[in-house]
């Protein structure tokens, strides 16, 4: 609060003998100043004077705001100051200095009680050590705009925000950078759409007050307006000083242009806007204006260290370091914890949904905490009804040093929740509770428990993270018990039965909004959903019942909801990573990770998009990341050892794998699979051949048809053929014949050209033209008529086709999928007998990551027609594994 003279209760009261020398109001009392005669005054406002105060019952410190002298016998005035009070009491959030008591003592004078907010303001900050840095007011921008979604929620806008009327509260446990701010002050606040008397005059504060606070009419200002006050605020904060009234916008810009990077003005040019209509249009949409270039400052700081990693990449490999995966191999931190599944005690089946909500809830909140390591729920929920025995078994596979455990039993309208902390380590117990409350207060107490385990685990909450962990979910059990049963559906684990998994779970979570149409999580639920069921479908076929409509609708929603959040902006960096949107999906992605420091799924995300954006090696250190934190997760560590291959690192790759396998056994049929690909990628047809052999006959269809094609064995691939399952050929087969690709490369390779020509006639007369715009689903279509073109000697239409599928989505647009497609163009510029081409597409490829490989150029008979080159020759050594 600003300073001021020290002030006294007869200057205050201005009459009244007994009431002129009284420190009492009710039960509070205003403390002495060090001078211990004159009152502690915290600070002048248009209405009264505020107080260090004491709560006489609670024995604990205050702000007491009294009621201007000038003002107190005016009925109109305390009518004001009252509704000042009310207004202002109408806020409960973190970054709001709550107000809790209102008062009149018998002579009328009006007061009110609020929390004393301990700290210095960002006026006062600014005086002492000059202009803050752009990541400092970026912080500060963020915490005012909750602030003031918090006040849209009530239709409030304060109407004087500026330096004096913002308070940092320090962390004493962290730098100075880590902070609390709190908006004081809503004195001049009011609901939008009243307005004050015509004799009320201007509100606000010159310097600071928004263009339209100064016109005539003042009915129009909205919060639009207190987004105009917090971007002069902010410049403040950068400069020094506020802007001058009369000056105009080019010019505020041009001042701190010096001072600030790009994104940061061109945020402070949409605030600062005249027209209100040209400014953020809400507290959500600013407070995802300010991540947005948060997200862009992080960007621009990691884009120079990209060239120095990957410069340095080539002596981490020629030393054997193996530099990204050793993080993952090392002893567990100290700040580690996995949260198993809670043990339902009740009677009744269905509490079992209970104890899943109440052990996500726990998890969730850890997660938040940057100072820990939280192992993801995917990869605890195995570990159901573990025993002490076993807890060192689980934290050797996960890799953490401690372990909770916990029970839930619900009787009546009564929960009761015990837990156990465990140090595996030591094997001791950290600390044990049992918890009694009423059903309704559970999500409060799961909060309670997340505090108490970093608490024993002196791990540092910071001010940001203890303000989210004080909201609750949901209000509505009864939605929470639909979501906690959805997260017990996982279809991934259950291909059979997919589709009806889906449908149940999409079911439950929209029960769930349907009871609270507010219910964020739900909403996050429901976009993840139809991300894996959009993922689904590539693998398995078919239509989708969710559209694209749908799942961009819940994103939405989940953003409007809560912009300030990590979670939605996961589900957005998700949709336009599916959308192949790569750099949008980027910033979403570096938002979601700042405020999801644990959350293996954003940091997997974030290494899908670092993929595609042909930044390789930032994506396999993201992938282990994410593996040490979801360890279990076959997609992440599968998906971490195809980028090895595919960066032709195949050493690192066997050995991140054969650590994998050596720590949880049953990952070793998915990471084999991987193993085998690498294998025939080296050119090692015989360890391929080895590890093939410990698979079920009918298993591994794929790399067993490849491995007899590559060793020219066209009886033993005919035999497969045969054998196999029509489901197992894949989205390749006609549809409308018995016979599939893969008996037109048997026929063709056996010398029954006819027939082969016969079934790729079919192939192609079945395929679809895609009747969606997604460039890849057209990309796909033209790769695979060029290439049954090309096999039908319709030469010039297979080369305009595969051309077409790489124009759609080139290298440069795609490195993951543009290589792909490059790829196909090389075997039907081969396969049409246009060496020069081939070899052209090929020396590109053997430049950038991808399937371009050494063991298929030696072994594939796709480039028998090259071979003799001394072009294709020096392709094949320059691809050689080193050993």
């Amino acid at each position: 609060m600003s300073s001021g003279a020290p002030g006294c209760l007869q200057c205050l009261l201005a009459g009244g003998e007994d009431e002129a020398t009284s420190r009492i109001f009710q039960h509070y009392e205003v403390s002495l100043a060090n001078d211990g005669a004159s009152l502690a005054e915290l600070g002048r406002g248009a209405m009264g004077i505020t107080y260090r105060a004491v709560d006489l019952n609670l024995g604990v410190p205050v702000a007491l705001k009294v009621i201007s002298a000038r003002y107190s016998q005016q009925h109109e005035a305390r009518k004001r100051f009252r509704e000042e009070a009310r207004v202002a009491a109408r806020l409960r959030h973190p970054n709001v200095a709550s107000v809790f008591h209102f008062g009149e003592t018998p002579e009328g004078h009006c007061f009110y009680a609020m929390e004393l907010v301990e700290g210095g303001t960002l006026e006062d900050r600014v005086r002492r050590e000059g202009s803050l840095g752009a990541e400092v007011v970026l912080e500060i921008g963020a915490q005012v705009a909750r602030a003031l979604m918090a006040a849209e929620k009530h239709v409030l806008i304060h109407r004087d925000l500026k330096p004096s009327n913002l308070m940092l509260v320090p962390n004493e446990q962290s730098s100075a950078e880590d902070f609390l701010v709190k908006v004081i002050d809503f004195g001049l606040a009011r609901i939008v759409g009243e307005h004050d008397a015509p004799s009320s005059g201007f509100s606000g504060t010159p310097g600071f007050a928004s263009p339209e606070q100064t016109a005539a009419d003042a009915r129009t200002i909205d919060a639009r307006s207190d987004i105009y006050s917090l971007g002069a605020t902010l410049w403040f904060a950068l400069c020094g000083h506020a802007p001058a009234a009369d000056e105009a916008l080019p010019r505020v810009l041009e001042t701190i242009s010096g001072k600030a990077p790009e994104p940061l003005v061109r945020l402070h040019r949409r605030m600062l806007a005249p027209q209100p209509d040209d400014r953020p249009q809400s507290a959500r949409h600013l407070l995802e204006e300010i991540e947005r270039c948060r997200a862009e400052l992080v960007a621009a700081r990691r884009r120079p260290r990209r060239f120095a990693a990957m410069a340095i990449l080539g002596l981490f490999m020629a030393a054997g370091l193996f530099a990204i995966v050793r993080p993952f191999w090392s002893a567990p931190p100290e700040k580690s914890i996995a949260v198993l599944p809670f043990e339902n005690r009740s009677k009744d089946s269905r509490d079992t949904y209970l104890a899943v909500g109440v052990q996500d809830a726990v998890l969730s909140d850890l997660a938040r905490i940057a100072d820990l390591k939280v192992i993801s729920r995917r990869s605890v929920m195995p570990y159901a009804s573990a025993t002490r025995a076993s807890v060192k078994n689980i934290s050797r596979e996960l890799g953490v040093a401690n372990v909770l455990e916990g029970s839930v039993q619900r009787s009546g309208g009564r929960v009761r929740i015990n837990v156990q902390l465990i140090d595996v380590v030591h094997d001791r117990e950290l600390w044990s509770e049992d918890y009694d409350r009423d059903a309704k207060d559970v999500f409060g107490l799961e909060s309670e428990i997340a505090r108490r385990i970093a608490d024993e685990l002196q791990a540092r909450i910071s001010p940001s993270e203890n303000s989210l962990l004080t909201e609750n979910p949901t209000a509505n059990l009864q939605a929470y018990a639909r979501y906690a049963e959805a997260l017990t559906l996982d279809f991934w684990c259950n291909p059979e039965n997919w589709r009806a998994d889906f449908k149940r779970k999409e079911e439950l979570l929209r029960g769930a909004i349907r009871l609270d149409p507010t219910f964020l999580q739900a909403y996050c639920a429901l976009a993840r959903l139809y991300f894996n069921w959009h993922n689904q479908n590539h693998f398995f076929g078919g239509s989708s019942p969710a559209s694209l409509q749908s799942w961009e609708e819940a994103v939405d929603t989940a953003m409007r909801l809560r912009p300030d959040l990590g979670e939605p902006h996961l589900e957005r960096a998700r949709y336009y990573l599916f959308r192949s949107e790569f750099d949008r999906a980027q910033k979403e992605i570096e938002i979601a990770r700042r405020l999801l420091p644990n959350d293996s799924e954003a940091i997997f995300t974030g290494a899908r998009i670092e993929r595609r954006l042909n930044h390789w090696n930032e994506a396999l250190q993201d992938a282990v990341a994410a593996n040490a934190l979801n360890p279990r997760d076959n997609l992440i560590a599968v998906w971490t050892a195809e980028t090895f291959r595919l960066t032709r690192r195949y050493e690192e790759g066997l050995q991140f794998m054969k650590r994998m396998q050596e720590r949880l056994p049953a990952l070793n049929d998915a990471l084999r699979d991987e193993e085998v690909s690498i294998r025939l990628a080296q050119g090692k047809l015989d360890a391929a051949q080895k590890l093939l052999a410990e698979f079920p006959p009918e298993a591994e269809f794929e790399h067993r048809f490849q491995l007899a094609l590559y060793r020219r064995a066209y009886d033993e691939a005919a035999r497969l053929v045969a054998a196999a399952h029509r489901r197992d050929l894949g989205p390749l087969s006609s549809g409308k014949s018995p016979e599939t690709f893969y008996d037109a490369v048997v026929d063709e390779s056996r010398g029954d050209g006819r027939k082969a020509r016969s079934i790729y006639q079919s192939l192609k007369d079945a395929l679809l033209v895609p009747t969606s715009q997604d460039i890849v689903d057209r990309a796909d279509y033209y790769q695979l008529l060029s290439g049954y073109e090309a096999e039908l000697g319709e030469k010039v239409e297979a080369v305009r086709d595969a051309t077409e599928a790489t124009r759609l989505v080139p290298v440069a647009r795609d490195p993951f999928r543009g290589a792909e497609y490059a790829e196909g163009l090389a075997e039907v510029y081969a396969s049409v007998g246009d060496r020069g081409h081939a070899l052209d597409q090929l020396s590109l490829l053997a430049r950038i990551p991808g399937t371009t490989s050494y063991g298929d150029l030696l072994y594939s008979d796709s480039w028998d027609s090259l071979r003799g080159d001394p072009r294709f020759d020096k392709l094949i050594a320059s691809l050689k594994p080193k050993s």
